[in-house]
């Protein structure tokens, strides 16, 4: 049992490693994000401040456009210009359209006013286009790369047997669903504590866990806030550690089925046919007796899964009692 259990230690360490890494990640992120967001509450400042600099300088004799873009910027700002002489400022009338012959350059401006409409045709001049455009640079730290654990579940994956199993169970455990299920804190609890290696896992890493996964079949990537949450092996980390814990214990964790096993199983038992009818039923396609069937099936699943770290899993006996009915359901049907 010695070397077992060093293996498992050092599983242990490896974890906490990871989860003090996936920590200070989250502190400097949050830090990150307070430094940008007093950085943009600073430009702000200053720039409202300027605005109200170049209020307090107007004279009123200065030319008409330079008076109206002093005014347009302190109506955006939210200052006031009632002491300014930029108050005689009169307001735009309306909206205003501009046509652009292609061929002469020339361009049309249609003003609409509550007394009508006016046409103006102007020759082209030199004109200055400015405009500023600030993205956030935190909003773009993303992770591109999925973690190793639902690369079988993504593309074609995602819309598999197994796949749509998957993200079922997956949507379930965030969002839950308008069907009568377990209560949560048993889900949790049969979830996380079967095995020491998830027992002290913090349910608000699983859901962030669950969170980035969503996200990426969603987007593409990983916001840097779910980021310590899908680094690339962590799911295949804790399910080793999973692994060592029940071979310790005398159990074979082969007996325990992620999707892609469930989906080999289901065929194997069905034949091929009949497992074609129940892959339309779980599309949500086909007969509704047979599609109501597996909607339960993926609400058992999500009720009954225990967390391996690179997904949920269910032992064999559990996979059986859940699919009978629907297989000799879809067994009848061909």
């Amino acid at each position: 049992m010695a070397p077992a259990r060093i293996e498992v230690t050092s599983a242990e360490d490896e974890l906490s490693r990871r989860r003090e890494r996936g920590r200070r990640s989250q502190a400097a992120f949050r830090k990150r994000q307070a430094q940008a967001a007093q950085g943009l509450s600073d430009q702000n400042r200053r720039l409202i401040e300027g605005v109200q600099k170049a209020v307090d300088a107007v004279h009123g004799d200065e030319r008409q456009e330079i008076l109206d873009a002093i005014a347009n910027l302190a109506n955006i700002a939210g200052l006031e210009t009632k002491d300014s002489p930029l108050r005689d400022t009169p307001p735009s009338s309306g909206d205003e359209d501009i046509t652009i012959n292609v061929l002469t350059g020339d361009f049309t401006r249609n003003s609409k006013s509550s007394t009508g409409t006016c046409t103006q045709i102007s020759s082209p001049t030199p004109q200055r286009l400015d405009c500023g455009i600030w993205l956030d640079p935190m909003h773009y730290k993303r992770v591109s790369l999925p973690p190793q654990d639902i690369i079988p579940y993504l593309g074609p994956g995602s819309k598999t047997f197994a796949g749509l199993l998957f993200w079922s169970v997956m949507d379930h455990s965030l969002n839950g669903c308008k069907h009568p299920h377990a209560e949560a804190s048993t889900v949790i609890k049969t979830g996380l504590g079967h095995s020491t290696a998830t027992q002290d896992v913090k349910v608000s890493f699983i859901r962030r866990m669950v969170e980035a996964r969503l996200e990426f079949k969603k987007t593409g990537s990983i916001s840097a806030e779910h980021a310590s949450a899908a680094e690339n092996d962590l799911g295949v980390v804790l399910r080793n550690l999973v692994e060592t814990d029940y071979r310790a214990r005398g159990k074979d964790p082969d007996l325990w089925l992620s999707c892609v096993a469930i989906e080999q199983r289901v065929r194997s038992i069905a034949g091929n046919s009949a497992f074609l009818v129940l892959e339309k039923a779980v599309r949500d396609e086909g007969e509704q007796e047979l599609r109501e069937a597996l909607v339960r099936v993926k609400c058992r699943l999500s009720d009954t899964g225990v967390c391996f770290g690179d997904g949920p899993r269910w032992n064999v006996d559990v996979v059986d009692s859940i699919f009978l009915d629907p297989i000799i359901q879809a067994m009848g049907r061909i």
